[in-house]
């Protein structure tokens, strides 16, 4: 962003107190961008901001449920240059908003307003907006030195950039050295509300109710490791084996992946089901019925787990949790207090964690009480007031 876009109006009618999402990803389509910017807007709107939701794809009928506007932009919520340049028409459209500061809450839109010279933006954009970074798109937005220098101007044009995890920090100050717009650490929270129900009172699942079952939660994609965790269960000895079940919860976006994974699961000599992308109650009652929840999040090409919300979602509902050390995952997972991690490409250790976690009740649910403490102890309303402030005491000019 150029200086003359950065400078912005001044005088007390230019206070901001609006927030504008700008977002090619949102529930209902499935994606930890998409629920963060969710759940930072409903929590935008509980300290009182004035919130509206630019979104990809059709009007959906939950978008009514929302305590904010959704404006759906007509176009499939993609990184591709099409999507990304119906995005940059659809802004260049829209009539600016008195007061209003935009969060670039997702990676599609972020590269979208790259492609974009600033002159070319909506006076809008000249109030400096909030960039959240994810993870993998720090390493995708600088792997060519034109792509690192459009990402460092824009971003310099920022109020704040924020990440979810100190390791995200890390990660951006070794590729964007020097830069001067401040980066804060904004933990992720466990969404909606807590589950009612303690641990005490799982529910088994009908068909195998004398088998531990083991739950995945994830889109089934290489990046989250479902192949490596029903490796590492076909590895469990035949014993622990045999009081096993495993859960795998998520919609197959690689296709390739998919097939390979499908085929694992006729070949595994206990109980696999794969029920696809749940709805908000079959997903609560999958957790519910779970013993240990595992995510073996596993680097692939340009893409790494950058936080990992779904550990606390997990331990909403009490279950001790197990992951790889990959990105910010070990700040997911409060090892040995709610849960275990492994190292990446250790098979033996993964099947060694999850062999003790199955033959050891006592600590599943110490574990797990420690993640239902946790869930309760950081909220969505706190990360957004630690990262913006409420619109009487901002924390961005």
């Amino acid at each position: 962003m150029s200086d003359s876009a950065s400078a912005g109006p001044t005088g007390p009618d230019s206070r901001v107190r609006r927030l504008l999402f700008v977002t090619h990803e949102f529930p209902p389509a499935h994606g930890g961008a998409g629920t963060v910017t969710r759940e930072w807007a409903r929590a935008a709107v509980e300290l009182g901001w004035g919130v509206e939701v630019l979104a990809a794809g059709e009007t959906d009928p939950a978008d009514r449920g929302e305590p904010y506007p959704v404006v759906r932009m007509g176009h499939r919520g993609r990184q591709d240059r099409g999507a990304r340049r119906a995005l940059l028409r659809y802004l260049r459209a829209r009539s600016p908003r008195s007061g209003e500061r935009w969060i670039v809450s997702e990676p599609g839109a972020l590269r979208a307003l790259l492609d974009a010279p600033a002159a070319d933006l909506p006076p809008a954009a000249s109030r400096r907006p909030v960039v959240l970074l994810h993870g993998s798109e720090i390493l995708r937005l600088t792997s060519g030195r034109r792509r690192r220098d459009r990402l460092r101007a824009f971003l310099e044009g920022a109020a704040l950039v924020v990440v979810l995890s100190a390791a995200n920090r890390t990660l951006l100050a070794e590729r964007l050295p020097g830069l001067s717009t401040e980066c804060r650490v904004v933990p992720g929270a466990a969404s909606g509300a807590l589950g009612a129900h303690p641990r005490e009172e799982r529910s088994p699942s009908p068909a195998q109710p004398d088998r531990l079952t083991v739950l995945t939660v994830g889109r089934v994609h290489p990046r989250k490791g479902q192949r490596e965790v029903l490796a590492a269960l076909r590895a469990l000895p035949e014993r622990t084996r045999a009081g096993v079940r495993y859960h795998l919860v998520g919609p197959a976006v690689h296709p390739g992946y998919a097939r390979r994974l499908r085929r694992d699961i006729r070949a595994a000599d206990f109980p696999v089901v794969w029920s696809g992308p749940l709805g908000a109650v079959e997903l609560e009652e999958a957790y519910r019925a779970a013993d240990l929840f595992v995510l073996a999040s596993q680097p692939y090409g340009r893409s790494l787990e950058g936080f990992g919300l779904v550990y606390l979602e997990a331990g909403r509902y009490g279950l001790p949790v197990l992951g790889t050390r990959n990105g910010g995952v070990a700040e997911a997972i409060a090892e040995g207090e709610t849960g275990l991690l492994v190292p990446l490409g250790d098979p033996r250790a993964l099947t060694g964690a999850i062999e003790r976690l199955l033959r050891d009740p006592e600590e599943r649910t110490r574990l797990g009480a420690a993640g239902r403490a946790r869930a309760r102890a950081w909220t969505w309303r706190e990360a957004v007031a630690s990262a913006l402030g409420t619109p009487e005491d901002p924390k961005t000019d």
